[in-house]
């Protein structure tokens, strides 16, 4: 049997994701966060908008206090103050009369004139009449132009680029979005999905297991891992091992409006592993069936006319996590132009040896320890098992060509 290799999978993969067309929809901020920009997004004006000031103090001008020392204290009267939210422009004529100060607080407006500094109200020593109102500083050190300043376009300056195209939005991106007073953006559509289910064995996980069964744990995972993207999911149910049901049901899913479909189990060589076969029948053009990786050889990728792909992927629950993790994941990012994710290079702390010929795909360990990578390969790699992918925190990926690992 000729085997697909992990690469040339990737390559049949990322080549179907560009012939896909993907459309936008203009969507409020608050619903971004997970989505992926269609567009560049540049700043609308400038952040902060206005010089303010960084700290509750006084504002002044640093030449003032070129000579200032605790010998040689400046002493200023004070003639306002200056809440954020004030309009500064009244301060703008009462500061006429320098070298005089204005108290002011965080997040201020500065006066347009007169003042380039602000000196932290810790760091003067305060005179108040006997109302408790400041009405004279003094200053004992020489303060630096533009101290505890904000300035305008500081942050973000008008026109600058905030958020290239094909980029996933996260919470911080939100955050700066709605200080630059961005309401919406234009970001891809949600790519629909469904989820189908193959085998008379398989069982729904909330109910009673019969003498045979086994629960449909993949089904609820897929649904899971593709809401997690952003995906809108529709669960097709089960299919028993009957090709006409099962070609009945991917009709009726691809009638919705899906963009990918993924079936679990019946992929192998088994006398009911027909979904091969079904998709033949339905005109789905095969780019692959079967890569050279465990687990999860059995794995089929194919397209339909009309543009939708399809992944059966195997049954087995670790098989099923592999095949999302590293070949759907894959096509989604390729889809919505998202950078290919960069595995990095760690030592290995246990021997052990694998298939030769075959990519694998291990759950594992990783710690780090004196800046270097450690990783260690779990026990219970069989693909059936789920318990390892609890303890697991990454995924171990060793090339085909390896089959011995040393420490």
């Amino acid at each position: 049997m000729n085997l697909t290799t992990y690469d040339q999978a990737i390559e049949i993969i990322e080549g179907a994701a560009k012939r896909q067309k993907l459309s936008f929809e203009k969507i409020a901020l608050e619903d971004c966060v997970g989505k992926v920009c269609y567009e560049d997004v540049l700043s609308p004006e400038d952040v902060p908008s206005f010089n303010n000031s960084a700290m509750d103090g006084f504002l002044i001008k640093a030449e003032w206090t070129r000579n200032a020392s605790q010998t040689n204290p400046v002493y200023l009267p004070v003639h306002g103050i200056i809440a954020a939210g004030d309009d500064s422009l009244s301060a703008d004529v009462k500061a006429q009369s320098l070298p005089s100060t204005l108290e002011i607080m965080t997040g201020a407006k500065v006066p347009e004139s007169g003042f380039d500094s602000v000196i932290k109200i810790e760091d003067v020593n305060c005179f108040y009449d006997n109302t408790g109102k400041v009405i004279k500083i003094e200053i004992s050190r020489h303060v630096l132009s533009g101290e505890n300043m904000r300035l305008r376009g500081e942050d973000f300056k008008k026109d600058q680029l905030i958020i290239k195209k094909d980029t996933k939005l996260s919470s911080e991106h939100i955050l700066a979005l709605a200080a630059l007073g961005v309401s919406s953006l234009c970001v891809y559509k949600r790519l629909r999905v469904a989820v189908l289910s193959t085998g008379r064995e398989l069982v729904h996980y909330s109910q009673n297991l019969h003498a045979c069964g086994i629960r449909n744990s993949t089904g609820p995972y897929l649904q899971s891992v593709f809401q997690k993207q952003g995906c809108d999911v529709k669960y097709s149910g089960f299919v028993s091992d009957d090709p006409y049901e099962f070609k009945k049901i991917i009709h009726q899913t691809l009638d919705t409006g899906i963009d990918i479909i993924i079936t679990t189990g019946a992929v192998s060589m088994g006398k009911y592993d027909f979904v091969a076969r079904s998709l033949e029948e339905l005109g789905v053009k095969k780019h692959f069936h079967n890569v050279a990786i465990r687990p999860g050889k059995p794995l089929y990728f194919g397209e339909f006319s009309s543009g939708e792909v399809i992944f059966g992927v195997p049954g087995n629950p670790i098989s099923t996590v592999v095949a999302f993790r590293f070949f759907v994941l894959p096509y989604i990012y390729h889809l919505l132009g998202l950078e290919r994710e960069k595995p990095i290079l760690a030592k290995n702390v246990l021997p052990f040896s694998k298939p030769h010929g075959f990519r694998c795909f291990y759950k594992a360990k990783v710690h780090f320890e004196n800046a270097e990578v450690y990783v260690q390969i779990l026990k219970h790699q069989a693909s059936f098992m789920v318990s390892s992918l609890l303890e697991a925190n990454a995924w171990a990926v060793i090339p085909e060509e390896k089959n011995k690992i040393v420490n």
